[in-house]
């Protein structure tokens, strides 16, 4: 759960839902995953900020709000300030519209000019109202308070646009004796926009799962640490089978075969594995009735179904793959699919908006490197990878990867952590074709290692061509 705000009194509802609607087509509500001052990478971002590209709304916001101030407190404000630099416009029209002087505050003063932290005119003992456009902890008013009260100013009241829910109102009354007014909370907007169909159903889950998992320790007086949560109902039936079947193993096919070897491959294999890895382009021929049978093989043997298509494409080819439209019809038998950052989210986007039709939901592994020589991908691309599946971690079940366990972790902001798989690359022993396209000198034994001592959250992927077609040699939960 996560902290409770209550809604602004004073704004009906047919105001409260205009305003929202107007914030989301503005582009002030971002689902693409973006850094916060803290740190965390949140799937849910306000930016309150364009409001200065609509005269008209930031007037509008800066009336509410005050209208707000006056109705819960009834006190008359001196000075006007916003917390730099972004609740400054909102700030400025507030006094601009009330008659009520404004003072600018710094977070250090300049070495040269007048070398003052507060701009305007002020003196000692003025009731100061702080203005801010999204609050997450409250970090940010309590600096610029602390800086208006140790120049001799009163600061008890501040105005907010949104308050995220993350623990803010309680920490500035408690910690810093700030009544905090919020216009509008997170609840109020993803409330309206779902009810509206602005937002996917599913995108909401995920902004609250956040929100709960990064609120205010209140004890300690710091954030509490994020752990995300990727794809936890398709996690939670992988770790069920892994554990019932004492197997992390993902058998992948990665020779020629045709419809009726695959489908008996599976049959003989299925007892002993936890995925079986299908790439279709390998299949010497095709059966329309292949989806139904692997689905029916993978719920008789208790496995899931990986299609290891390595999907590049843009959301609408994304989109077709899925679909009953091509003779991939992952939608009718793919637990997993294999998913290239490279073209951008579409692929994962696509897959959330499929998903929403589906009752079999369908996750995606994230390629994180490749083991093969002369292979572009550099820490920057990881970096990527990392962002955009915090961003869709309710399609994100993993990463393909060949990389320590730890290093992924860090980046995610959490330790080694069960909530999200980790993938062993399949491990060819096959020269290539063309020049650099062989498999990098790395064998199994090289890659487990890096994965340190703790099997939980690994999946380790075995080659049939390695097992000289004797699927009973299939190693168990060997890390």
């Amino acid at each position: 759960m996560y902290a409770k705000v209550p809604s602004c009194p004073t704004l009906d509802d047919v105001t409260r839902r205009d305003l929202a609607h107007r914030l989301f087509h503005l582009g002030s509500l971002n689902f693409s995953g973006v850094q916060l001052k803290t740190g965390e990478i949140t799937p849910v971002y306000f930016d309150i900020r364009l409001t200065m590209s609509d005269p008209v709304l930031l007037q509008e916001l800066s009336r509410y709000m005050f209208a707000m101030i006056g109705h819960a407190t009834g006190d008359k404000f001196d000075l006007v300030t916003g917390v730099p630099a972004a609740a400054v416009g909102l700030a400025t029209e507030v006094a601009v519209q009330n008659n009520i002087p404004m003072i600018l505050t710094r977070k250090a003063a300049k070495d040269y000019g007048t070398k003052k932290v507060i701009e305007g005119i002020w003196k000692k003992g003025q009731n100061v109202l702080v203005i801010e456009d999204v609050v997450t902890y409250g970090d940010s008013i309590a600096e610029t308070t602390a800086l208006l009260r140790a120049s001799g100013l009163k600061v008890e009241h501040a105005l907010v646009v949104v308050e995220r829910q993350q623990g803010a109102t309680e920490n500035l009354l408690k910690n810093h004796g700030v009544k905090l007014h919020a216009l509008l909370t997170l609840d109020d907007l993803l409330d309206i926009l779902a009810a509206d169909g602005l937002v996917p159903p599913e995108r909401v889950i995920v902004a609250r799962d956040f929100i709960s998992g990064a609120q205010y320790d209140r004890v300690k007086g710091k954030p509490s640490k994020f752990v995300p949560d990727f794809c936890p109902e398709l996690r939670s039936r992988l770790a069920k089978i892994i554990h019932q079947k004492a197997t992390n193993i993902c058998l992948s096919v990665d020779v020629p075969t045709s419809t009726g070897s695959l489908l008996q491959l599976a049959d003989e294999a299925g007892p002993g594995i936890a995925i079986l890895e299908v790439n279709y382009d390998l299949l010497s021929d095709y059966r329309d009735f292949l989806p139904t049978k692997l689905r029916t093989l993978a719920e008789k043997h208790n496995f899931f179904l990986l299609a290891d298509c390595k999907m590049a494409e843009d959301g609408w080819i994304a989109q077709l793959k899925l679909s009953d439209q091509t003779h991939l019809r992952l939608s009718e038998w793919a637990d997993l699919i294999s998913v290239h950052a490279l073209p951008g989210p579409g692929a994962l986007s696509a897959l959330r908006s499929f998903n929403t039709s589906l009752t079999h939901k369908i996750g995606a592994l994230i390629i994180y490197d490749m083991q093969t020589k002369g292979s572009l991908i550099d820490s920057h691309y990881q970096d990527q990878c990392v962002q955009m599946a915090q961003a869709y971690q309710d399609v994100v079940m993993g990463f393909v990867t060949s990389s320590p366990i730890d290093v992924i972790a860090h980046k995610l902001n959490v330790e080694g952590t069960p909530n999200v798989y980790y993938k062993t690359p399949a491990q060819h022993n096959h020269v290539g074709i063309a020049n650099g396209s062989n498999d990098a000198d790395k064998t199994v034994a090289d890659i487990m290692k890096t994965f340190g001592a703790c099997p939980e959250g690994v999946i380790r992927t075995v080659n049939l061509s390695s097992l000289d077609g004797n699927v009973n040699s299939l190693p168990t939960m060997a890390i």
